[in-house]
């Protein structure tokens, strides 16, 4: 892949990840109907318009070997012959469907707003490594239901900061309990999945550590872990004295989420390279 190709798939992947992350942590950690709005869709969910189009044109340069300017006569053949612009074009309806709901009612946006982001999050997987197994495989189910997972624990981190990083006795004991249990179901499931999706890429293979992917895999893995730990010592050890009331355990459980929200980006800009690396064949 031709090194401005490379650099706009990965960035445009990135951002993505992360913009999909936090759309998830809105889903789950969305205020209660009534509440002044903490977090507002259309900003987040205009520059996933955009950044889909730039991911657009990326694929399409990397798949056609044509500069990112040249590829534009070929995206239309790309989006109605290929199966990776089908999932790109079932993607864009997915994200116009959120778009459309983001102006709707709480009752309307309650129902409908969890299948669209879910079409448009099975979509993205589909489009990755697990193209060769099909659209509907396991391989495609796996990693998206790892993306959901990572999504769930990064972006309720994401979310949960968003709204309170100026003022650490904006949240309640109940708010921090909510995200620490969702952050300690998604690493169950990230963990799980995670290691579905390198069982499947890996196994048969031969010293795929040695290798670009297996090295980054490793790299994702530590940064992995360090979440974890992070999230682990506020949920063990600051989660406590905050719901036994001691007054410093509120910027204490808001200090830790900076880092784990650090790890997080980094951890997307891994997952971002792996996708554009070749597999050990």
């Amino acid at each position: 892949m031709e090194g401005l190709t490379l650099v706009v798939s990965a960035a445009s992947t990135w951002l993505l990840d992360l913009l999909v992350a936090l759309l998830i942590g809105f889903s789950l950690l969305r205020p209660a109907v009534g509440d002044a709005p903490r977090f507002r869709l259309w900003p987040w969910l205009g520059l996933l318009g955009a950044d889909y189009l730039i991911y657009l044109l990326g694929r399409v340069s990397a798949m056609s070997g044509q500069s990112l300017v040249g590829t534009l006569p070929a995206v239309g053949m790309v989006i109605s012959q290929t199966h990776f612009g089908m999932m790109w074009g079932i993607g864009a309806a997915g994200w116009l469907a959120m778009l459309g709901l983001a102006s709707s009612g709480p009752a309307t946006m309650r129902r409908l707003w969890p299948l669209a982001l879910l079409v448009f999050v099975y979509s993205h997987a589909a489009t990755g490594h697990v193209t060769d197994a099909g659209f509907v495989s396991l391989a495609a189910l796996a990693h998206t239901g790892h993306l959901l997972a990572t999504g769930a624990w990064a972006g309720s981190v994401f979310v949960f900061l968003l709204r309170h990083h100026r003022n650490s006795d904006a949240f309640s004991h109940g708010e921090a309990r909510q995200l620490s249990d969702l952050a300690a179901w998604a690493m169950v499931l990230v963990l799980a999945s995670g290691v579905l999706n390198a069982w499947r890429m890996l196994h048969g293979t031969q010293a795929p550590w040695s290798e670009p992917y297996g090295l980054l895999l490793i790299a994702k893995t530590v940064l992995v872990v360090v979440a974890l730990t992070l999230g682990t010592i506020n949920r063990l050890g600051v989660l406590p004295q905050l719901l036994g009331g001691k007054i410093k355990a509120r910027p204490r459980f808001l200090g830790l989420l900076y880092p784990e929200a650090v790890v997080f980006v980094l951890l997307f800009g891994l997952a971002a390279l792996l996708s554009a690396t070749s597999p050990p064949g």
